[in-house]
């Protein structure tokens, strides 16, 4: 147990310090993934104050030179030679983009040459003020140098270019400097901002100017103005009317047009008499428009607000989304962010043309046409994203660089966390050495109580009962004994068939004895006439100390008794069960835990599990009785019923034949843990069933053997009286007519109401032979092909003795294959079942054909007759084969020719039945095979 004891306290020594690793691991982690500075704060962490400037002036220094840029490289070591660059930024320092670009490019030149001098100036330049505050600030550089030239010349911007362009320092004073223009345009049209346009390939300095052109990324935001808010629908361009604002408006002008042709597109112009106006507008938009500027200062300049205030109102009044074209102060929750150029390759790009200068002299020219950057990336402002919405859209966009994301509490107060883990961890691990200090005296004590019980036990065991038992040493010679019965049959017994030694005795057989040598627990039973129990158990022993065997001697006639009687009883039950079919089981119907006899599983159609558990599946039932007994069961285990009793149907048996049982369930008794406990007996009852069934059914035809009688006679007085009262009115007329015409229709109509009772009385006489059993049907050999031309020039010679084919222009087609079949079967039935077929379709069919014939099949030879007549409905076709069905009343006819057919096929062992749609014509067919 100390050991124990150890082992967990240096595991969870271990588990504290891999925690404390973990915390210290994971601070790194959150500083990596919490809170992302913006560009702006990382040149403001990164300031170098050695650097020397003018008044408003900064050069930063931002991280390590990236190598992944071409374009910035380390240069080789050469003597350092003093230089002076000027910088000129086109803006105020909150234009953040130049104001970046500005401090990444001194910032990387500080990193070739420490003992460069840079100097960097803001034009703050505004269209609206025209270039005159901007010349001014050019006069002041120049006066600042006092005369001295610098080395080379950095404009940012188009207006610091141009600035300095209008004012002549390029060809003046500066003439001969070279000129490195970032972030410009290719061109300047005019009328931009009321300017006369410039293109920079044709100034008097070409030669000298090195231009890297930024190209604006119009298309770029719009689109991410559409998947981040599809429902905006109109948006407003704002920021300070200056070239590159100017010149942005129209490229998004043009695009929206062209691109976006749903989006409503307009712009303003913050000027010092309009501040509070723009405020307005963009206070009092909705959700469905969304601002863009190139690079706006909101400062509180010409307006009644405050830039506090105006940061305040933002903050909680706007409902329309900001972006940006360029970088923008991201400390805020409603600049979303855009698609903004990048800075640090501008900044990398510049620092390639001044080395190359500097290292090249006058042997590097100035290319043909300017670089143009087209590099940037999505910056987006997560705390903007989250208040507008907008997080599903950035699914649409690669390579997003998250900004002013919320810093997790746990990387705020790292270091009080991690002291607070080490103290819980200590605190913990005390209190579980406190526990199983705890837990090792409960245990002690536990073992000491347990101990002391068992010495109770076999203290009272052995002075009160009649306990017998001999102990012997490892060689098998007995040490002591102690006999404590009273019975004195049983202490003679014991007396005479105790051995002296375990290996040499007797009573034993040799295997037992080598058993005992093995270590092997051995029983014998020797009956005297009482039954006495040996059993020898080998007692504790190891390597150093020699194995003991204790022998119990023990009276089990009583138990021997008991278990034959049960043994006697259980057979009889079994006798009394095989005998009657009974399947007796008594189980936990939640559990499953019970036994149950094996006709029990036999009359269910089971098998008994393999886990000695009763769970029947009732796979067996129909599934109305399946879900009778598990409605029982469920209803049982809720204690809302007490019994079940019924009669189930097993089907798909082996032999095909069902099988009926009668299923009683009873409650014996229930527990609230363990639940209910049944008895489930069944018993075979499918003789009873059959024999019920068997009766209910003669019952049932009996029924309907009356009603089809009475029927019978109904229908047979109707159908003969009807032909006999005409053959009566019209011989009456015939006596006392002498129109020759008329006296012939006469007789034709006598004639056929004779016809129609005689195959009346032919069709009752041949329908009573053939249901009575007493008809017998031939085996003739039919050949096929000759009898159905005897049947079509019968049909047809039928149809011009009744003047009916003329009159009802029908066509009798006989379909008849090529190949000559035989059938063997009763040839006149088969030609009366034909000849009735045709009848009815010459009967019940005005015009079109009748077509019959046969096609051999694999099941027998299918025949059909088949008419264009006026076809018969889904409902009239349940009965059309019955007797004296007729669905037109007043057509000829007795209503049993179906009704024979019917009966004579089934009797040739065929099937017969009819397609028909009402109106569409009538097929009747029938399959007959070979009589055997």
């Amino acid at each position: 147990m100390k050991n124990l004891i150890r082992i967990k306290s240096r595991l969870y020594t271990i588990a504290t310090l891999a925690a404390i690793i973990v915390m210290f691991t994971n601070v790194n982690v959150f500083a990596q993934f919490g809170t992302q500075d913006s560009v702006y704060e990382l040149h403001e962490k990164a300031k170098d104050a050695g650097n020397t400037h003018n008044k408003g002036d900064y050069v930063y220094i931002i991280g390590e030179v990236d190598d992944s840029i071409p374009s910035v490289r380390e240069l080789e070591e050469q003597p350092i030679i003093p230089r002076n660059i000027l910088i000129i930024s086109s803006f105020s320092p909150d234009v953040l983009w130049a104001k970046n670009t500005a401090d990444s490019l001194a910032s990387l030149l500080k990193k070739i040459s420490p003992e460069y001098l840079i100097n960097t100036y803001f034009l703050n330049f505004d269209c609206s003020s025209g270039y005159g505050y901007a010349t001014k600030v050019i006069s002041q550089i120049l006066t600042n140098y006092g005369g001295k030239r610098p080395d080379v010349i950095v404009t940012v911007g188009d207006d610091a270019t141009i600035a300095c362009d209008l004012s002549g320092v390029f060809s003046g004073v500066w003439n001969g400097i070279p000129i490195v223009a970032l972030g410009i345009s290719k061109s300047i049209p005019a009328g931009i901002g009321n300017f006369s346009g410039i293109d920079y390939q044709n100034v008097s300095y070409r030669k000298r100017l090195f231009g890297v052109v930024s190209q604006t990324p119009v298309n770029e935001n719009l689109k991410l103005i559409s998947k981040l808010a599809p429902k905006v629908n109109h948006i407003i361009f704002i920021d300070n009317p200056y070239i590159e604002s100017l010149c942005a408006n129209t490229l998004l002008k043009n695009a929206v047009k062209n691109g976006y042709p749903r989006i409503k597109y307009s712009s303003i112009f913050r000027k010092s008499n309009n501040a509070d106006s723009v405020l307005n507008v963009i206070l009092n938009s909705d959700a469905k428009t969304a601002f863009i500027t190139y690079a706006w200062n909101y400062d509180g300049d010409g307006s009644s607000y405050t830039g506090e205030e105006i940061d305040s109102l933002f903050t909680t009044k706007l409902k329309s989304p900001l972006f940006s074209i360029n970088s923008f102060r991201y400390f805020n929750n409603y600049i979303v962010g855009g698609y903004n150029p990048s800075e640090s390759i501008l900044a990398a790009k510049g620092c390639e043309i001044i080395s190359n200068i500097f290292n090249q002299g006058k042997n590097y020219k100035s290319p043909s046409d300017f670089y143009l950057l087209k590099n940037g990336d999505y910056v987006i402002n997560k705390m903007a994203l989250n208040r507008f919405g907008f997080r599903g859209g950035v699914k649409y966009f690669y390579g997003v660089r998250y900004v002013n994301t919320v810093k997790s509490w746990i990387a705020i107060h790292a270091i009080f966390f991690t002291i607070m883990l080490i103290g819980l961890l200590i605190f913990f691990w005390l209190i579980y050495m406190y526990f199983m200090h705890l837990k090792k005296n409960v245990s002690n004590r536990r073992l000491i109580n347990q101990d002391k019980k068992i010495y109770e036990k076999y203290n009272s065991l052995f002075s009160e009962s009649e306990l017998n038992f001999a102990v012997y040493n490892g060689s098998g010679n007995k040490l002591f004994s102690i006999i404590k019965t009273k019975e004195q049959e049983i202490r003679s017994a014991i007396e005479k068939y105790l051995p002296e030694n375990l290996y040499t005795t007797s009573i034993f057989t040799d295997s037992d004895v080598n058993d005992i040598r093995n270590k092997r627990e051995v029983t014998i039973e020797i009956s005297t006439p009482k039954r006495i129990s040996f059993m020898v158990s080998p007692i504790i022993g190891d390597v150093n100390h020699h194995y003991k065997y204790m022998m119990v001697i023990s009276d089990i006639t009583s138990e021997i008794q008991e278990v034959e009687q049960k043994e006697k009883l259980d057979s009889l039950i079994n006798y009394a069960i095989s005998t009657t079919d009974i399947g007796i089981a008594c189980y936990n119907i939640i559990s499953g835990e019970g036994y149950a006899t094996e006709f029990w599983f036999s009359n269910l159609g089971e098998n008994a599990n393999e886990s000695g558990l009763i769970q029947p599946s009732y796979t067996n039932l129909k599934e109305g009785d399946k879900a009778a007994i598990t409605d029982f069961k469920q209803r049982l285990i809720k204690g809302k019923a007490l019994s079940f009793t019924n009669d189930i149907q097993l089907q798909n048996r082996p032999n095909g034949k069902n099988k009926w049982i009668r299923e009683s369930i009873f409650l014996r008794e229930t527990s609230a843990v363990s639940g209910p406990v049944v008895v489930d007996i069944n018993f075979n009852i499918t003789a009873d069933k059959v024999k019920e069934i068997t009766e209910e059914r003669k019952v049932k035809e009996a029924h309907i053997a009356y009603q089809d009688s009475d029927r019978f006679i109904n229908s047979i007085s109707h159908e003969i009286r009807t032909p006999l009262t005409s053959i009566v009115g019209f011989s009456k007329m015939l006596l006392t007519e002498q129109n020759p015409k008329e006296i012939e229709n006469i007789t034709s109509i006598i004639k056929r109401n004779n016809n129609v009772l005689i195959e009346l009385f032919n069709n009752i006489l041949s329908i009573a032979k053939i249901d009575s059993g007493l008809y017998q049907f031939s085996k003739d050999e039919v050949k096929l092909n000759g009898l159905f031309r005897e049947l079509k020039t019968a049909t047809v010679h039928m149809l011009q003795n009744e003047k009916q084919l003329t009159a009802k222009n029908i066509e009798i087609i006989a379909e008849i294959p090529l190949e000559n079949n035989t059938i063997v079967t009763d040839e006149w039935n088969f030609r009366q079942v034909m000849v009735n077929l045709l009848s009815n379709a010459v009967k019940f069919t005005k015009d079109g054909t009748i077509t019959f014939g046969y096609q051999p099949q694999e099941n027998g030879i299918y025949f059909y007759v088949k008419d264009t007549g006026c076809g018969i409905s889904a409902k009239d076709q349940e009965r059309i084969f019955n007797k004296f069905e007729k669905f037109d009343i007043y057509s000829m006819g007795t209503g049993l020719g179906l009704s024979l057919c019917k009966s004579i096929v089934r009797h040739l062992n065929g099937d017969l039945g009819v397609i028909s749609n009402e109106g569409d014509g009538s097929t009747f067919w029938f399959v007959l095979k070979d009589l055997k």
